[in-house]
């Protein structure tokens, strides 16, 4: 979480939240999430995403739990897709787009 915090935070504190995720996670960082990719994983990332206190680490949370390719992740990018945050929303579409679509 640190580190994808730490390579986002200058978007999001710079208004540029909404189009964070065009810069990609560094290559340590996307194997690192790849690396905890588990359904474990995901419960703790939804208890970070549900308790977020600012948009950026919801934003990550949302963006390490996509490394799972799994229907509960889609479902949860469901959810945060009409988040009030029009940041937060295109972030969670943007991932959402990255998972099988739900059946």
């Amino acid at each position: 979480m640190s580190g994808c915090i730490g390579h986002r935070n200058a978007d999001f504190v710079g208004g540029r939240g909404a189009t964070s995720l065009d810069r990609p996670l560094t290559e340590a960082l996307s194997t690192l999430a790849n690396s905890i990719a588990y359904i474990r994983s995901l419960r703790g990332l939804e208890s970070i995403a549900k308790a977020a206190p600012d948009q950026v680490t919801l934003v990550c949370a949302l963006e390490i739990a996509s490394h799972l390719d799994h229907p509960e992740v889609a479902q949860l990018l469901t959810q945060y897709s009409s988040h009030p945050d029009a940041a937060v929303a295109a972030s969670a579409k943007r991932l959402l787009s990255t998972q099988k679509p739900l059946r």
